[in-house]
């Protein structure tokens, strides 16, 4: 697992630019993000998809955002699903 540290108005960029998450605004424990993504890939928050991406480890409030699951995460196989 990969552990980030943003501020309000910087991003994270995944798969060589093809997914954008951008930090919109921090208030009180809660994260507010964009996410900039083809619409072939999924993007769900954890309690939605009634996955468990993400779950939370304590008792804290925990909002989490998960794209699509793909074996082997990279670039390549990210960009074969967007032009399927």
């Amino acid at each position: 697992m990969l552990v980030l540290t943003r501020k309000t108005n910087e991003q994270i960029v995944i798969a060589d630019g093809l997914i954008t998450i951008t930090v919109v605004r921090v208030l009180g424990g809660k994260v507010r993000l964009s996410i900039d993504a083809p619409r072939a890939i999924s993007v769900h928050r954890a309690e939605v998809s009634g996955s468990d991406f993400g779950a939370a480890e304590s008792d804290t409030e925990l909002t989490a955002v998960s794209g699509v699951l793909v074996p082997g995460s990279t670039a390549s196989l990210l960009k074969e699903l967007v032009d399927a």
